[in-house]
């Protein structure tokens, strides 16, 4: 279906389905869809190409504290549509008799009326394989392409109304090279830009050749270091658990304890926030999420992410849809990426990082491994790769106490995941230069 039919369809569908509601019975519903091309791709070649289109829809029948929920695939075709929601309706009102009540339940009581569109142009499908040899330039070239349109939806028996469309692209890939050495990286956004791509491309596999001279082992120690944004976006992935979310702070899980309680700061240069660009206004109990919810202002607390149940227990506003960041940003810095080995000297240079885990909670100390094209520099130079090692750092010193600078340019970091659907999640980071990075083994 185009977008309009979706929304019309959505809209109609839930609202005759509303007047089929019983006492004190309550409806919510929320709308997941897309129309999206994927071609993946290995050796520099199309393997698999094709497309996906889908409608899901979600519904919570609520009546007093108790509610049931489920999630129905549709076919576009009103009638068969409208009597799939009738019969699931009819079940969650014999399921939610023998559920518990739910203290935390949550949900926004009045009529409401968010529309945003989000257009973008984006490349032919039949343009997309001589697109991936192009930038491939002969090397083994391994990854998925993604693109096109996601759609999501709100909708209740109170009027209240939620769509939300964004056009984008991702391409999430690596160069592969002898021995296995491999060089990730990724490139997404909304207008397609192909000179952009293949300058990123470009970049990447100059790295590859890089990769294939003998590596380098060092020993343990603190070592000055450039983190760039995909090393950046593990670390606040593993942050983002339970980082930043209203019931983490008041259990106190959240590894940010001493600066929620004690005051503890990073650099003045770091601010983090979670600012919608590619995300629905609403949540999926119909509340307005807010445009930017500053987490971290140069580098103290600022505030955090409460869900409908968290802000319900704990008597404040709901402002997210879940408690950890959808679209997280860092300021950049004054750090011209150009001059980031320069200014580094001796060193390393750290693209991607995995299997991160807390070593310390408390101290929000995060240990590690490096992956992919991880360098040693010397005077601003890659001398050549580093075999793998561990880091151990606390967080209050690589963006607080260590930190000599932040990039002025950011790199936009997208969810590739797709295993329900295409993510809306992305992060927009700079890369940082640390003065002293501890390094375990």
């Amino acid at each position: 279906m185009a977008s309009d039919e979706s929304r019309q369809g959505f809209f109609e569908l839930i609202a005759g389905t509303s007047e089929t509601l019983q006492g004190e019975e309550v409806l919510l519903a929320s709308f997941a869809g897309e129309r999206s091309d994927f071609v993946r791709f290995g050796g520099g070649r199309v393997r698999q190409a094709g497309a996906v289109a889908r409608a899901d829809v979600g519904l919570d029948l609520i009546a007093g504290e108790r509610h049931a929920e489920a999630t129905l695939t549709l076919t576009g075709e009103p009638s068969a549509d409208a009597g799939q929601v009738a019969a699931a309706v009819e079940r969650l009102r014999h399921v939610r008799t023998a559920l518990a009540p739910d203290p935390f339940l949550a949900y926004a009581t009045g009529p409401s009326e968010s529309f945003e569109q989000r257009g973008a142009v984006l490349p032919a499908f039949a343009e997309i394989p001589a697109l991936v040899e192009r930038i491939a330039g002969g090397a083994d070239l391994v990854g998925m392409w993604a693109q096109g349109r996601i759609e999501r939806g709100f909708a209740s028996s109170f009027g209240g109304r939620g769509w939300h469309e964004v056009d984008s692209f991702q391409v999430d890939a690596s160069f592969h090279g002898r021995a296995g050495a491999a060089v990730k990286w990724m490139h997404a956004g909304g207008d397609w830009d192909e000179g952009a791509l293949a300058a990123k491309a470009d970049a990447a596999r100059a790295e590859l050749g890089l990769l294939e001279r003998s590596a380098v082992e060092i020993a343990a120690g603190r070592y000055r270091a450039f983190l760039a944004p995909a090393a950046l976006e593990e670390i606040f992935g593993l942050l983002a658990w339970e980082g930043f979310g209203l019931k983490s702070h008041r259990t106190r899980q959240t590894p940010f304890l001493k600066m929620v309680a004690d005051g503890r700061e990073l650099s003045p240069a770091v601010t983090l926030s979670d600012r919608r660009v590619q995300t629905p206004a609403f949540t999926a109990e119909g509340f307005r999420r807010p445009d930017e919810i500053v987490l971290i202002d140069r580098g103290r607390y600022a505030g955090c992410l409460a869900s409908a149940r968290s802000a319900k227990e704990y008597g404040v506003e709901v402002n997210a849809d879940d408690e950890s960041p959808q679209e997280l940003e860092m300021a950049g810095g004054e750090l011209d990426e150009r001059d980031a080995l320069p200014e580094l000297g001796t060193g390393l240079l750290l693209s991607n990082l995995w299997y991160t885990n807390f070593s310390d909670r408390g101290e929000c100390r995060i240990t590690g491994m490096s992956r992919y094209a991880c360098f040693w520099v010397e005077d601003g130079v890659r001398k050549a790769p580093l075999a793998p090692m561990r880091f151990d750092e606390s967080l209050y010193h690589l963006l607080g106490s260590g930190l000599i600078a932040l990039t002025s340019r950011r790199e936009t970091l997208a969810d590739a995941d797709t295993y329900g659907g295409r993510s809306l999640r992305r992060a927009l980071l700079p890369g940082a230069l640390i003065d002293g990075l501890t390094i375990a083994l």
